[in-house]
Order: structure tokens, then C-alpha cells, then sequence
């Protein structure tokens, strides 16, 4: 009998849409193979209460990813509702948080760029100097990744199977 599949909750900003597209595409096949479900906002269905609709998932994901960009800190929705409950979640061992750095932002003084183990990695994939078996120690400290515009830092970010 094969594992139900993790829900995962993308918290982003709606002005990087196309970036969160970008990162479901590269998790499709993860989907497809019944591994994971997805779950962002753009799924709300014609009446459906939107509030409802995410306050229901970001409290039964197993997985929430703050996409973080410039345009996410600014969000108030984005940073005081989804992320502080999120953070909230990731405390209590009810889901787990992985940020992941869109864009250079000064995260580092977010509630969840705290981690000083998570500023060393990310320091790490900036610089190109991380390796395959320091993705599973960064996701059991905190989960923090960098996105680069390339195909490789997405597959990097695909070793979300290391989380399954």
C-alpha cells in the first residue's frame, strides 16, 4: 500500500506568479506520481470563500513554501497571516516551513532567516559550493534554498524527495 501524498502550500506573492508556475512545473512529475499535492490559491473554485479556502489548507499542509521575494515581504497578507501561521505550524512540528529566496532580499532578518546554520548553506548554493548530501542536512535545520534563473537550481530544489 503505497503513502498518502504530501500536501504542500505555496505562500507567495501574486506579482511572482510566474515563478511559482515555474516551480509547480518542476514538481508535476512528483504529483503526477502521486507523491505530493499542491496547493496555491489559484485553485479556489468560482464561489468558493477565498479566506476559507486558504486558512484551510495552510492549516492541513504538511509542507509550506514561503516563496520569498521582495514582493513577499512587502505583502501584508503574504508575511503577517500566511507566514507568521505558518512559522506557528513549523514551531509546534505540525508542518514544515522551506522558504525559498526568489530573489535577492535582505531575508535575513525575517523570522525565519534566524537560522545561522541556514545563512551558511544558502551561502553555499549562492556560491555554488553545495553538494548533494548538504541538501538533506540544510532541510533538517531549516529548509532555506536560493533560486538562481536556471533549470539547475530547480532541480536542486526537486531534491524535495529527500523530504518524502
Amino acid at each position: 500500500m503505497s503513502n498518502p501524498a504530501i500536501s504542500i502550500f505555496f505562500s507567495y506573492s501574486h506579482l511572482d506568479e510566474s515563478l511559482r508556475d515555474e516551480l509547480a512545473k518542476h514538481l508535476k512529475l512528483l504529483e503526477r506520481q502521486g507523491a505530493i499535492a499542491t496547493w496555491h490559491d489559484r485553485k479556489i473554485t468560482a464561489g468558493q470563500e477565498w479566506a476559507n479556502a486558504i486558512d484551510h489548507h495552510l492549516e492541513t499542509a504538511q509542507i509550506i513554501l514561503l516563496l520569498v521575494s521582495v514582493n513577499f515581504l512587502a505583502s501584508d497578507y503574504c508575511y503577517d497571516l500566511e507566514m507568521k501561521r505558518a512559522l506557528e505550524r513549523h514551531e509546534t512540528g505540525a508542518a514544515k516551513v522551506i522558504p525559498i529566496i526568489l530573489k535577492p532580499v535582505d531575508w535575513e532578518f525575517a523570522p525565519f532567516g534566524s537560522c545561522k546554520h541556514c545563512r551558511k548553506m544558502v551561502n553555499r548554493l549562492r556560491n555554488g559550493k553545495i553538494k548533494m548530501r548538504h541538501l538533506q542536512v540544510l532541510r533538517n535545520h531549516c529548509g532555506v534554498l536560493l533560486r538562481k534563473c536556471s533549470d539547475r537550481t530547480w532541480f536542486s530544489l526537486l531534491q524535495l524527495r529527500l523530504l518524502l
